[in-house]
Order: structure tokens, then sequence, then C-alpha cells
């Protein structure tokens, strides 16, 4: 599954995301920053197994020093029991005859806004080898300032999700995020290069029975973006919350078409040409938004998963997997992130 450009040149599309090139591929990713441990997994024996429900309850907006940030909501999701797997996929968290049990978790309702992600990473400066480099706390491409991700109309810039990070960066920024918020440290970093304000190479650990923020397993991201139960319908839509794209994620033929879907290819330039402000589409039943498409986004193992707003429609699909060629070095303008933290 690749991406469809049609009639957008090479020269046009390094325009677009000058800085952001890398080759993305529809595979899983080898290498893990830990082993995950959000479920256990066993084959089912001869006894029914009855999945008895998901309990969820809506947090507050996140507050640092005092200011409290818009579009940082969260969701508390709590898994209830057992279920079996049900996707055709080997080494899915989900495969098909695997009884899954998942602890709970909280997850934000929101991609990481840039206003956000500029508030954590203000000043944040890091030494390497005696050498001092202050990281990028405003990275993102999709800005009317570049006369090509335009802004589309009503929307406010500073809700449009944080892209071109690394997902070494995202991880970063969890750390600091978490030490701001009075929350213990999710991740030991030590980092081992910079490039252009980014952490383009780190070692990177899991701490355990940490309180922190985190990037969500790959099992955590699908269990939320599929609606957090296997007995409801929406576990088996297409998308997170419907079984129509346009009514919950902005991708490549309805980004500049106020999120309906045109067989006419967009225009960079026009308004929408770019990521949009987050929770502008319909949330899923559990008050997620922006699971699919707008930006696509990081999981812990490497991947990033839902799709974005330059993406076609396959790779927009809750159960797609994709992953970079070299992954902690690449980003691009159509990647984000979105956080989880552990419930003790």
């Amino acid at each position: 599954m690749k991406k469809i450009f049609l009639t957008l040149t090479a020269v046009l599309i390094a325009g677009i995301f000058a800085g952001c090139a890398s080759t993305k591929n529809n595979t899983s990713a080898n290498t893990n920053v830990y082993e995950s441990t959000d479920t256990s997994t066993s084959y089912p024996q001869e006894t029914e197994i009855v999945y008895a429900g998901t309990e969820t309850k809506e947090l507050c907006n996140i507050t640092i020093n005092g200011i409290t940030y818009e579009k940082t909501g969260e969701v508390l999701i709590r898994p209830l029991g057992e279920f079996v797997g049900t996707v055709n996929k080997q080494l899915h968290p989900f495969e098909k005859g695997k009884i899954v049990t998942m602890n709970p978790y909280i997850m934000n309702k929101y991609e990481v806004t840039q206003e956000f992600y500029a508030a954590v990473m203000k000043d944040q400066k890091v030494v390497i080898d005696g050498k001092t480099y202050i990281l990028n706390s405003d990275p993102s491409c999709c800005k009317n300032s570049n006369g090509y991700h335009i802004l589309a109309e009503g929307e406010i810039e500073k809700y449009r999700p944080v892209e071109r990070v690394t997902i070494c960066d995202a991880m970063y920024f969890c750390n600091i995020l978490s030490e701001k918020t009075g929350l213990s440290k999710a991740y030991n970093i030590i980092i081992k290069q910079i490039e252009d304000g980014h952490i383009t190479d780190a070692n990177i650990t899991l701490i355990k029975d940490s309180n922190g923020y985190r990037l969500p397993t790959h099992a955590e991201w699908e269990f939320a973006a599929r609606g957090g139960d296997p007995t409801k319908e929406d576990w088996n839509y297409r998308y997170s919350g419907s079984k129509e794209i346009d009514d919950v994620a902005w991708y490549y033929y309805n980004t500049c078409n106020n999120g309906i879907t045109a067989s006419a290819e967009p225009v960079p330039g026009n308004a929408g040409f770019g990521a949009h402000e987050v929770g502008m589409k319909k949330a899923n039943r559990i008050g997620l938004f922006d699971m699919n498409g707008n930006v696509s986004e990081f999981d812990a193992d490497y991947e990033f998963l839902g799709g974005g707003w330059f993406d076609t429609i396959d790779r927009c699909e809750t159960t797609t997997t994709c992953h970079f060629s070299n992954a902690k070095r690449g980003k691009e303008g159509d990647i984000g992130f979105r956080l989880v933290r552990s419930v003790q």
C-alpha cells in the first residue's frame, strides 16, 4: 500500500516537506524501544471467553505552571476481563485466537498540538561531549507562513498537531512533561546525537512502574482506536468510530475539500492543505479524536499508526501499521504523536 501522489512532482513534494524526507513502509518494525507489558496473551482452550466490558472516564486538560492548555484532555481506559483476538495478522497484539488481557491506562483525547509541544520544549538544552544543543520547540512545517500548508477556514493554527518530530523527540517530550506535571519519568534516555535541533539517536528504555507520560504501545493505541470494547459493533469498523472515513479523518482526498472526499487531488497553497486543528472531526465512542488521519501517530515500537492528511484511504485504516526505514531519525510533516500514561 503506497501513497498515491499522481500529478504531484518530486520537486513539489520536496518543497512541501523540506527537511522531512524519509522512507515509509507498510510493515511492522523489528526494533522495540522496550518489551511491551500492557497486555498478556495465551491461546484459548474449550471454555468460552466473554468480555466483561470497559470503563472509561474523561479527565481534565493538563496544567503546567498555572497555565491550563486546551486540547490536552485525557480519557481513563479500564478494560475489564479478557477477550479473544480476531485480527488475521501474525504477531499482531490482537492476533486471531489469542486470549488478551489489557492493563488500565490514560490516553490523551487529542494529538499533541503545536502550542503544547512548544510550551513543554521551550529552552530545552542538551549537552553531548561538552557541546550544548538547543532542541527545536517549533518544528512543524504545517504553517500558514510557509505558503504551502494554509490553514482551513475557521481553524486555529496553534491547535494543529505537532509534526516533523523524531520518535526520540517525542519520548524526550514525554519525560519533560512528566517533570513539569509532577509525575515520574517514563524513560531512561541517553542522547547520542542531535541534528538540526532534533534527537536522531539515543539509547532509550522504559522505566518500570513509572506513572509518567509515554508513547502508547501498539495494543493500547489500537484498543482505544477501536472503541475499547471487542463486544461492540464499532470494534470492527474500518475507522475509529465510523465506517466512513469522512466522519472521523482528514486524509489526502478530503483535506482541501472541507473534509468531504473529492475526486481531484489537493493543491498546495489551497486552504486545508496540511494538518488540521485537532478535534474538528467526530470522536470515537470513548471520546478520542483523530485516531485516523490528520497526522499518523508514533507508538512505542517505532511504528506509526492511523494514517495522516497526506495519506490515501488504505493507509488510514485502524489496523494498518507503518514504519520508517530508519526509525530513530525519521520525521515527516504528517507524523506526530499522542500521549498515554499508566494507571498505578
